[in-house]
C-alpha cells in the first residue's frame, strides 16, 4: 500500500528525572540505575494527556505548514488514558475548540503498539479514500500508575509525545512517500498478565491493595517471551514483505529496555548501525515511543532516498507488531 507523510512533530516535557536521583532513592552506587536500565534521563508532564498532545500536534501542522482546519480525522494512539469517558481523542480535540472545525475523534489502545496499530486503521481508511489527512497522536503523561517502589518499571517509563499527518500518494504537499511492504501484529495471551495494572475498569474497579493501581510489569518472563516468539515472527514479516534484515537501512523500535533492545538486536541480527536508540535520553515512553523515535530519525538523517524502515514493537498482552516501510523523500 501506498501514502504519504505530510508532517510530523514530537514533544518531550520540561521535568526531567535523573537516573542518578534514582540510585539515591534505592540506595545503589552512582550510575547503577543507568547501568541496569540503558536510562540516562526521563521527562514527565503533569497537566494532562491532552495537554501534551497538543504540544506534538502544533510541530506537526507547522511541519506540514497546516492548520487543524485541514484535519479530516484524529486518532489518538496512547496507552494511558487522561480519564475513562470520553477518550482521550475528544479531549486533544477540545484544545482545538477555537479552530471551530468538529471532526470524527476516536482513541487506539494497544498499550505501546497503539501507534503502529493506529497506523494500521489509518492506512486502511486512506485506502477507501474515506478522509483525506488522518492525524494520529501518541501521548503519555504523569507518573501516577508507577510504584515507587518498583524499581523495574520506576527507572523505565517516562512521557513525550509525538503527531504524524498521513494523506493518499496524491497528496501533492507531502514530505516523504510511503511504501507499506508488510504489516503484522500477533498477541500471545498466555502471557497476558506479565505487563498490566490490575484496578480501574469493571474487574476491579477499587483496588484490593495498593499495588493494584500501578503499573506492575515481570520482566524477566517478558523478555523470555520475546526471545520465544520473536524470530518466528520476524520471519513471517520479512517474507510478507519479500526483504531481508540486510535490507533494512533502519530500525526504529521500541524503546522498552536496554535489555529488551539488546535482545531483540541479537535475535534479528540486526547491526548497531541499524538499530534507532535514543532509550538513554527518553526513557520507555509506552505508546509514544515508536512515533517520537520515528520523526526523530526522519529529521536526522539528510538523503531518504528508497530507505527500508522497519517500525517494531511489544505491548503488553503479550503483542508484537511490525512494519516495514519504504521511505522516500519528495
Amino acid at each position: 500500500m501506498k501514502l504519504t507523510l505530510i508532517g510530523s512533530g514530537r514533544y518531550l516535557p520540561e521535568r526531567i528525572v535523573y537516573s542518578h536521583e534514582l540510585d539515591e532513592k534505592f540506595g545503589f552506587d552512582h550510575g547503577e540505575t543507568e547501568k541496569r536500565t540503558g536510562v540516562h534521563k526521563r521527562h514527565f508532564f503533569d497537566q494532562g494527556t491532552s495537554r501534551l498532545a497538543k504540544q506534538a500536534i502544533l510541530q506537526a501542522l507547522a511541519d506540514a505548514d497546516l492548520t487543524y482546519q485541514d484535519i479530516d480525522a484524529l486518532i489518538c494512539a496512547s496507552g494511558t488514558f487522561e480519564q475513562p469517558i470520553p477518550c482521550t481523542a475528544s479531549l486533544i480535540a477540545e484544545k482545538f475548540l477555537t479552530e471551530n472545525h468538529p471532526i470524527p475523534c476516536f482513541d487506539v489502545n494497544a498499550t505501546c503498539l497503539s501507534f503502529l496499530t493506529a497506523c494500521d486503521i489509518a492506512q486502511a481508511f486512506l485506502a477507501t479514500h474515506k478522509y483525506k489527512k488522518i492525524l494520529v497522536v501518541s501521548a503519555e503523561a504523569g507518573d501516577d500508575a508507577l510504584n515507587p517502589e518498583a524499581f523495574e518499571s520506576y527507572a523505565l517509563i517516562g512521557n513525550a509525545s509525538a503527531a504524524f499527518i498521513f494523506s493518499t500518494e496524491q497528496e501533492t504537499t507531502a514530505k516523504f512517500d510511503l511504501d507499506i511492504l508488510s504489516s503484522k501484529f500477533i498477541t500471545y495471551p498466555e502471557y497476558a498478565h506479565d505487563a498490566e495494572i490490575k484496578a480501574g475498569g469493571n474487574g476491579l474497579y477499587h483496588p484490593e491493595q495498593a499495588s493494584d493501581r500501578y503499573f506492575h510489569m515481570n520482566g524477566f518472563n517478558l523478555l523470555k517471551s520475546v526471545k520465544h516468539k520473536l524470530p518466528a515472527f520476524l520471519a513471517d514479516l520479512y517474507a510478507l514483505g519479500n526483504v531481508a534484515v540486510t535490507d533494512i537501512d533502519f530500525v526504529v523500535p521500541h524503546q522498552a529496555s536496554g535489555a529488551g533492545l539488546m535482545l531483540a538486536s541479537r535475535l534479528a541480527q540486526f547491526k548497531a548501525e541499524q538499530v534507532v536508540n535514543i532509550l538513554s535520553e527518553t526513557g520507555n515512553t509506552i505508546a509514544a515511543s515508536i512515533p517520537y523515535t520515528l520523526d526523530y530519525l526522519l529529521k536526522r538523517e539528510k538523503n531518504w532516498d528508497q530507505k527500508i524502515v522497519m517500525l517494531l514493537g511489544t505491548g503488553a498482552g503479550l503483542s508484537i507488531g511490525g512494519q516495514i516501510l519504504r521511505v522516500r523523500k519528495r
